[in-house]
């Protein structure tokens, strides 16, 4: 179950793991994503103006400036390599806290109604579905295709829109648009369906093996270009200068941690979607000739269908 006192990777050991395994911990990983690019920028500004000072002086810059690269590459390895145990521990909590406690709460909602939704003609139910899939639409790009001089005068922000583009193939008009568009793409379109279109998706899905295993596959994936960026970071180069290091590496960061909440938050979307459609069939009843449908009666009926899970 859920780990409190630290959780490590192959890197780096997070301790007070917990704070990342829930809701909050994509506000505060979101923060100190923020917080870490304030920081660099702050630190780059600073260099500048001793370098500056120095070619004032007629000093040579070279050592200094290969320094505060070299200083740079390392917070920002060790920034990555924490990100990397907070993504992690963001997905363990959510297997251990969200997805066990709710597929055996729907699983218990599925046993008791299954056999009186099967006896019933459902033809005329329609309801709102989509499916959850794990496909990244990706060219698979290397961060170091970024830190090249063609990139120096971009913000940070530029680099967050062109990375996620990049990596999802979707387009934003910015940065704080990430998590939920990319949520959006993961579960699809949703459409009104019959509700036979779907019965065998939705028992699916409120059995969690559908949604648990693009849920698994999508924290790899994440977890998987976190690793690669942390390995080409640590890599020499003679095109990499400190400033552009930075702002390439918090901008990485921020999108991979908004596509980390975007996957959780999808498969919540998509379980929430099977849970309201199997309430429907089990209060569905087939309007009789001459009698109006009472949307209202039947949404009140939908709600009050639950079932308390056995301990």
């Amino acid at each position: 179950m859920a780990f409190f006192d630290g959780h490590k990777t192959e890197e780096v050991t997070l301790e007070n793991s917990a704070l990342y395994e829930g809701e909050l911990g994509a506000s505060v990983i979101a923060l100190e994503c923020m917080q870490f690019e304030t920081e660099l920028f702050e630190e780059a500004v600073r260099a500048d103006v001793a370098e500056y000072s120095m070619i004032q002086e007629g000093t040579d810059t070279k050592v200094f400036v290969e320094g505060k690269l070299a200083e740079v590459k390392q917070k920002v390895i060790k920034f990555l390599e924490t990100l990397l145990a907070k993504i992690k521990a963001a997905f363990k909590g959510f297997v251990d806290k969200f997805m066990s406690v709710v597929i055996r709460d729907n699983k218990a909602l599925y046993t008791k109604f299954k056999d009186q939704v099967a006896k019933k003609d459902l033809s005329g139910l329609k309801v709102q579905y989509g499916k959850l899939t794990a496909t990244m639409p990706t060219k698979n790009p290397n961060i170091r295709d970024y830190i090249k001089e063609d990139n120096k005068d971009k913000t940070v922000e530029e680099l967050k829109l062109q990375i996620f583009e990049d990596l999802t193939t979707l387009k934003i008009e910015k940065s704080s648009d990430m998590r939920s568009k990319y949520a959006a793409f993961l579960v699809g379109e949703v459409t009104e369906k019959t509700y036979p279109e779907i019965a065998k998706t939705v028992e699916g899905d409120l059995a969690g093996a559908d949604w648990a295993k693009a849920n698994k596959d999508l924290a790899t994936i994440v977890e998987t270009n976190t690793k690669a960026a942390i390995a080409e970071v640590k890599k020499e180069s003679t095109e990499e200068n400190s400033a552009l290091v930075s702002k390439v590496c918090t901008a990485y960061a921020a999108v991979m941690s908004a596509l980390a909440w975007a996957c959780i938050d999808a498969s919540k979307k998509q379980v929430s979607l099977a849970r309201k459609a199997f309430q429907k069939a089990v209060a569905y009843k087939p309007v009789k000739e001459g009698e109006e449908f009472n949307e209202d009666l039947f949404l009140v009926e939908c709600d009050l269908v639950e079932v308390e899970p056995e301990a």
